[in-house]
């Protein structure tokens, strides 16, 4: 009966560990670290606290406003630092984000290889190590760092591609 309680306990731990990181997105890196609950409603941590719908993006992320219009091939609006307008391109296996964020030359191209560009003053060079996990090395303000990691959970690899790369440029831009 222990060996059974044992088994049981182990599996429900595994199954919530499981459900939690099909929610968790997350960037880590040497010197920076963000963790946030996803749900197809909003992003919240410290960091982070925006809300989403199916054509818009708002709320705070590190300290500034967040005010995004998302909606089929196109991201405009603002953050606290600048304007945005950023077009998407769609291929089969692939979007890019093209333009401006933060008032700054943006290119972004997210697909299940790669998380390759530059969103705001950061850049990015991410390889996929699995179907939601990326590895590889960020540049901000000229300062490298490696390793940098990308959890992009299930609940938001599932909304509507412009939502999910204004939420993406939102966290990455920092």
């Amino acid at each position: 009966m222990k060996t059974v309680r044992i088994v049981a306990a182990s599996l429900l731990v595994g199954t919530l560990a499981f459900a939690r990181s099909e929610k968790r997105l997350e960037l880590s890196a040497p010197a920076f670290n963000v963790t946030a609950e996803v749900t197809p409603r909003n992003i919240s941590s410290p960091e982070l606290q925006l809300d989403l719908s199916p054509s818009a993006v708002r709320g705070q992320a590190y300290g500034q406003p967040v005010d995004l219009k998302a909606a089929g091939s196109r991201i405009q609006g603002r953050t606290g630092k600048g304007p945005v307008d950023l077009k998407l391109q769609k291929e089969p296996e692939s979007v890019a984000a093209n333009g401006t964020f933060g008032g700054k030359p943006s290119h972004l191209t997210l697909s299940p290889e790669e998380l390759i560009g530059n969103v705001g003053a950061c850049s990015y060079d991410l390889i996929a190590h699995d179907k939601h996990e990326y590895i590889g090395w960020r540049e901000c303000a000229d300062r490298r760092e490696s390793p940098v990691k990308l959890i992009i959970p299930e609940t938001l690899d599932r909304a509507p591609e412009a939502q999910r790369i204004a939420a993406l440029s939102v966290l990455l831009s920092n």
